[in-house]
């Protein structure tokens, strides 16, 4: 009757067996119960392989199993097990302030991990201190133990609390040091770098140690320059003479009259002022008109705007001609 029970019930209500894995079993091997997983083991098997994975559904399939999901534990000969990258344990409290209450919550923890870590038989060498106050911030700090070799893996949970306390310290400084004493509601501990750790490379995959890198090519030869080419500080500008030296003597006058003038605008010249001055200046001032106004260009005539074109409404607006008389009768 049990096994008829087990049978029928669907992979779902197996636990270890979640959403992502249901779904993947019903679309590919459309097994959605038990008794279809017993039915397709060895599709199963051709599909997922001789991996953890497999190994899990086969113990559901027979009732034989225990719940949680496929482990990470194996044996280090076989290259598709992954050991774990983390391993820890938090606990949340009331809120707790205090040296003395915060370093007992931490020795705690730290039994609960190294009970775990005993049990898969595991030594790490990196720790983490996870801390949450009361306002909900949270904040961690690792360390790594200082040795080298194999004594750099710990356990024991006085190795952890002799790591981590440090940092528990530090962070209660921190906080009053601000003017807020540190208040926990929740801490963790966490472990990495396990001993014997190794994540094995995927089918195919390679390192950079694996790939014969091609020696580095000698760079090319630059052409020689000719020997003809000169550069801008080979060539050799000559001297700037100085500019001559300006005479200081004042320019020969004109045979020009004294009084000439350059130019002159006959519009400016007043008749009346122009007889009043001496003859020879009269004389020269005349001259230079009578070239003004034969320089002097004539404006072109102006030319009459031309006649707008009559329209109809002109016409019709002009006034009609008078009527011409009517002839004489003759009587």
């Amino acid at each position: 009757m049990a096994f008829a029970d087990r049978h029928a019930r669907r992979c779902r209500k197996i636990g270890g067996i979640g959403r992502v894995l249901e779904m993947k079993l019903a679309d590919a091997l459309n097994v959605r119960t038990c008794g279809d997983l017993i039915d397709n083991l060895p599709e199963c098997y051709c599909v997922l392989g001789k991996s953890a994975a497999m190994g899990f559904l086969h113990e559901v399939a027979l009732g034989c199993g225990e719940c949680g999901g496929p482990t990470d534990d194996g044996e280090e000969d076989d290259e598709r097990v992954i050991r774990r990258k983390g391993l820890g344990n938090e606990r949340t409290f009331r809120p707790v302030r205090g040296v003395a209450a915060l370093t007992e919550k931490l020795v705690r923890i730290a039994g609960l991990v190294s009970e775990r870590l005993v049990k898969h038989d595991m030594r790490a060498a990196k720790w983490t201190l996870k801390l949450k106050t009361t306002d909900f911030r949270i904040s961690t700090r690792d360390t790594a133990t200082k040795k080298t070799g194999k004594d750099k893996y710990v356990r024991s949970v006085k190795a952890i609390v002799k790591l981590l306390k440090p940092l528990l310290l530090e962070a209660i400084g921190e906080a009053e040091a601000a003017g807020t004493p540190l208040e926990i509601r929740l801490m963790g501990v966490r472990s990495s770098d396990f001993e014997g750790q190794y994540v094995p490379l995927a089918r195919g995959q390679t390192t950079l140690k694996d790939v014969k890198m091609k020696p580095a090519s000698p760079p090319r030869p630059q052409p020689a320059a000719p020997a003809a080419q000169k550069t801008l500080a080979d060539v050799k500008f000559k001297p700037v003479s100085p500019p001559p030296p300006r005479s200081t003597h004042p320019a020969p006058a004109s045979p020009a009259s004294p009084g000439a003038t350059a130019g002159i605008d006959g519009a400016d010249v007043d008749p009346a002022t122009l007889s009043e001055l001496p003859p020879a200046v009269r004389a020269d001032i005349e001259r230079q008109l009578a070239l003004w106004r034969k320089s002097r260009r004539s404006a072109p005539a102006r030319r009459p705007p031309p006649k707008k074109p009559r329209t109809l409404d002109a016409f019709l607006a002009a006034p009609a001609p008078a009527p011409a008389a009517p002839p004489p009768t003759q009587v």
